[in-house]
């Protein structure tokens, strides 16, 4: 039986049973029951507008030992009381930060809307997804009248309906009610499933080979600017955690982002530059989403607010944010899957090497980032400009994501803070500190993409492409 038969019945229901009835379809199912009639599509209007206002406007808790049940936090992200300095408390900048005194203390989660408000600010001027993150941030900040969203969600009685319909039109009130979750699953797509940065970027280009007389497009080698490739792992850590914490409906799961990455480790696809810029986002912004980080590191990489769990390694004292536990999405499923990919990566690279032959002709798909700077001033004229070169071995990530001292986060707050049985290892105290060479990495390149440049002087670049094993022996690698 079709399932749009089934549905056009709900609207036969007394409007207690409807109400009852939404809270469990999905947000794919009550738009498939607006397209019934007009009458469902009017009845399930102010349904559609709470479940916005529960999912980018509430603000939840969670335990550590429970982290997916979530429960509703008292006080609501307003855009109107945000935007006023003066108005804003003390308490609201502590209150995502709190320390973990037992697993049964409660950890406050920052709204949808709030956390999309600081992306934005995140997030550089000239990415491709600059101009849809200001949409969303405006249709959500907008939203803020009170009177009216009483209005849009008590609409119960026949009279409302009529008066509903007289004065506004349901198909535009509809648009303004799904806005915020076709853009936000927009945006969220175009830096993960589709990420493609040579549809939007204007720099991005591929390198071509000469074959005959022919200009051949070669694979191998992918170019774009710092702040696409920056913007694309910013994006991916912010908006993935909304739907790894099962707050918000719409759009790439975890689990398609997983399976895509997997779809590119077919041989086919795997030594493919385009694939390998996809790797290096999901790594990159994979350490960012649930790796821990000093206080100061933390405002630079995610941005000045604070949000997380606080802790404190002992005896070195080191103080560090750990991300907050329903956005790391630590069901087993989701572990073992990044497990296997991190694996598999790893695997595909040893097996690439080793088949070499000979030796010499050796390559690794690397990152490579170009920064342009002014050279000195003279008494009369400008300097040659500083190029500058970085390289990360993608074996450093990798070894981050699976080696035991760098076990996945899952373990590291299971056992009580207090115990230290993992963090007071040399190998979290150089990450904390930012001595430990992927964070200093990670660091230079958040830094290098914020920074102001005039108009002569090109943007920082990043490329990937197969260089030699010998070239990771240079001063400007990174290993």
């Amino acid at each position: 039986m079709d399932q749009s038969n089934d549905l056009c019945y709900i609207d036969e229901l007394l409007p207690e049973c409807k109400n009852h009835i939404f809270q469990f379809l999905s947000l794919q199912d009550c738009l498939r029951f607006t397209s019934t009639s007009k009458r469902s599509l009017i009845s399930a209007l102010p349904q559609l507008w709470q479940r916005r206002q529960e999912q980018f406007y509430q603000r939840y808790c969670y335990q550590i030992e429970s982290p997916n049940l979530l429960q509703r936090w008292s006080k609501k992200w307003d855009p109107a009381s945000a935007a006023d300095t003066t108005t804003k408390s003390a308490e609201d900048d502590t209150i995502f930060c709190s320390p973990l005194v037992d697993q049964n203390h409660w950890h406050v989660i920052p709204a949808v809307g709030e956390r999309i408000t600081q992306l934005y600010q995140c997030v550089p001027a000239t990415h491709p997804s600059n101009n849809e993150l200001r949409a969303l941030k405006t249709d959500l900040e907008q939203d803020g009248n009170s009177s009216k969203k009483s209005q849009r969600t008590t609409m119960n009685s026949a009279d409302d309906h009529d008066h509903f319909q007289a004065t506004t039109s349901p198909l535009q009130e509809l648009r303004n009610c799904t806005r915020a979750h076709q853009l936000h699953a927009s945006i969220l797509s175009m830096s993960t499933v589709k990420c493609n940065p040579r549809r939007c970027d204007r720099y991005s280009t591929t390198a071509r080979t000469r074959i005959g007389s022919k200009n051949v497009a070669n694979n191998n080698s992918l170019s774009a600017t710092l702040e696409t490739y920056m913007g694309d792992v910013l994006v991916s850590c912010y908006l993935m955690g909304h739907k790894i914490s099962g707050i918000l409906e719409g759009g790439p799961s975890l689990d398609d982002w997983n399976q895509h990455v997997l779809s590119l480790l077919r041989p086919v696809e795997a030594q493919k530059a385009l694939s390998w810029y996809q790797y290096w986002v999901y790594l990159h912004s994979t350490l960012l989403r649930t790796f821990p980080f000093s206080v100061e590191h933390a405002a630079i990489l995610l941005g000045s607010s604070k949000s997380g769990i606080l802790g404190r390694s002992i005896p070195q004292g080191l103080s560090y944010i750990h991300p907050h536990y329903c956005y790391m999405g630590q069901e087993p499923k989701q572990v073992e899957m990044t497990t296997k990919i991190v694996r598999t990566l790893l695997l595909r690279l040893a097996n690439h090497e080793a088949d070499a032959e000979p030796p010499s002709t050796l390559l690794r798909m690397a990152h490579q980032t170009t920064m342009n700077q002014f050279g000195p001033l003279g008494p009369a004229f400008r300097g040659r400009d500083e190029i500058r070169t970085r390289i990360m071995n993608p074996f450093s990530l990798l070894h981050r994501l699976h080696h035991p001292s760098y076990a996945l986060a899952s373990t590291w707050f299971l056992v009580e803070q207090k115990e230290h049985i993992v963090l007071d290892s040399r190998t979290f105290h150089a990450w904390f500190r930012g001595t430990d060479t992927v964070v200093g990495w990670m660091l230079e390149l958040k830094q290098e993409c914020s920074k102001s440049r005039p108009m002569t002087v090109m943007p920082p670049v990043v490329t990937v492409e197969p260089i030699a094993v010998s070239a990771f022996l240079t001063d400007n690698a990174i290993q």
